[in-house]
């Protein structure tokens, strides 16, 4: 058992140099290639010399998710009133409302006749000023297209945004 064991250690090594062997080969081939053209190593890797005759991109579209706020609008609503008719004292003389003050009127102005319960009519609030949001468009997340990148050879080209 242990011998098997050993054996396929063994083949894994093997395996794995042979691996870092073809690695090494591939990257003198890229430098040599590179340093013919006047390029380093890196601008060879970054823009590969593709011969269309060769080569055709399978583009593949990259996606990001755009949030968008939702659009809106304020709208100012006024207080809404009504008129009622609400009883008060009356000051006979110069018509002035004397409510629970009938005789400081009267000691203030010698006016000493008045009646009382007659209606007058009155604003009253029904609803107080308020302003409301108006949503005109609701917040929504968009998939938008940024950039391609062929899945052979990994070349990225941007995608001309939609106007």
């Amino acid at each position: 058992m242990e011998r098997l064991e050993a054996k396929t250690s063994r083949t894994y090594l093997n395996l794995a140099a042979i691996t870092l062997g073809t690695a090494a080969i591939c990257l003198c081939v890229i430098w040599s290639l590179s340093a013919s053209a006047g390029m380093h190593p890196e601008q060879a890797q970054a823009e590969p010399a593709h011969n269309d005759s060769e080569h055709t991109h399978a583009w593949q579209q990259d996606v990001e998710l755009v949030h968008h706020d939702a659009l809106t609008h304020q709208v100012h609503h006024d207080a809404q009133t009504e008129t009622i008719m609400v009883p008060h004292t009356i000051c006979n003389s110069c018509d002035a409302i004397i409510d629970r003050a009938t005789a400081e009127h009267a000691a203030a102005t010698s006016h000493l006749s008045y009646t009382p319960d007659v209606p007058r009519p009155e604003q009253r609030i029904t609803q107080e000023a308020w302003t409301e949001t108006v949503v005109d468009q609701d917040a929504y997340e968009e998939v938008v297209v940024t950039t391609e990148t062929c899945s052979t050879c990994g070349t990225r080209r941007n995608v001309a945004a939609h106007a």
